[in-house]
């Protein structure tokens, strides 16, 4: 499962990566801030960690999202 897809079964919804990114890019939320951005319970551990490690070798911004959102989740 992609984190795009973990977002949307947290959230409710079907939306896309590239929506997803776009709703990031224009709210100005950084991976590491998804899990407040989602606004939802219980936020996977592993999720931070993946924006954490995406953070860290990236510079924040659309690409960084993307990476983030096409990762590879186990949760």
């Amino acid at each position: 499962m992609k984190v795009y897809e973990k977002c949307n079964e947290l959230k409710g919804t079907n939306a896309d990566a590239k929506t997803i990114a776009d709703w990031a890019y224009m709210n100005r939320i950084c991976p590491i801030e998804f899990e407040y951005g989602l606004e939802v319970n219980n936020y996977p551990d592993e999720l931070k960690t993946i924006a954490g490690i995406t953070c860290a070798k990236n510079s924040c911004g659309h690409n960084c999202v993307m990476e983030f959102l096409n990762s590879e989740v186990k949760v």
